[in-house]
């Protein structure tokens, strides 16, 4: 079977399972080890591996295990970043709190950053990959999570500090920037199924109509924080108004901005004094 068939048959398989064609175009790609490129030219050849390919492609079809899971792999940020199911997978949605920050650093800038929420450390690493003098120290309560980032920077050839830490309590170290993709879905938001099945509860919800982090968050971040701060988020698409009541009321003083996704959507909102 070549890899055009491979991949015809496997697409009208997702279509029937309300399934997505990237997703098996992404898995073919990934398992035969071929870039888009390389795979386009060797649509017509054989593949030498199907057994093993349609096996992985059942999991997530028959299964509904997410791809990111079946592979034991995603790309963040150009950086490939292991994922389980103890860490959510990351979005694409989220590079864009990371160029935001990375906006606000020059090569030359030493600054103090920390990422809150860590989980597959996959911000702290773009961070430090693209401004190798910060400081990062990525926090998160779960461990299983912390054991995943320290394994990805390893890998991803960065130094950077992470621990198991409940948000910001008991830390003595002040920061420039606190960087943060926290749970904020809502338990009555839809969901889809995949995610649900799928993901660590931990890393989605979060009570408060989804904005307990970000107030615990802002309120601790009040005696954590340098004078010249900046503090991002990434956000629900509906959830800004909320978040800059919270940023209003804790650093009424400071300004703050909303910038967009590339749905035209509100992800990230910026406090910096």
């Amino acid at each position: 079977m070549t890899y055009r068939k491979l991949i015809e048959i496997n697409v009208k398989k997702a279509f029937k399972r309300n399934k997505e064609k990237s997703a098996i175009m992404m898995m073919v790609r990934e398992l035969a080890g071929f870039s888009t490129s390389l795979l386009y030219i060797n649509y017509d050849v054989e593949v030498s591996n199907q057994v093993f390919i349609q096996e992985k492609l059942n999991e997530y079809l028959e299964n509904d295990i997410a791809p990111q899971y079946v592979l034991g792999y995603t790309y963040f940020y150009g950086n490939k970043i292991e994922v389980n199911p103890d860490v959510l997978i990351p979005r694409a949605e989220t590079e864009v709190l990371v160029d935001e920050v990375l906006k606000l650093i020059t090569l030359e800038k030493e600054v103090k950053v920390v990422d809150i929420g860590t989980g597959s450390g996959c911000i702290a690493i773009a961070i430090k990959k693209q401004r190798p003098k910060t400081t990062v120290l990525g926090l998160d309560i779960s461990s299983k999570a912390i054991d995943i980032a320290r394994k990805n920077a390893k890998m991803n050839d960065v130094a950077i500090i992470f621990k198991q830490n409940d948000m910001l309590e008991g830390l003595e170290d002040k920061f420039d920037i606190l960087i943060s993709n926290p749970p904020y879905i809502d338990k009555s938001d839809y969901v889809e199924d995949i995610v649900l099945k799928n993901e660590p509860s931990l890393a989605l919800f979060a009570e408060e109509k989804g904005f307990y982090f970000f107030r615990k968050i802002l309120e601790e971040a009040t005696v954590v924080m340098n004078h010249n701060f900046v503090i991002a988020f990434e956000i629900g698409y509906n959830q800004a108004p909320g978040v800059l009541a919270l940023a209003d009321h804790v650093f009424p003083k400071a300004k703050k901005k909303v910038t967009k996704d590339f749905c035209g959507n509100n992800r990230v909102v910026i406090i910096y004094n």
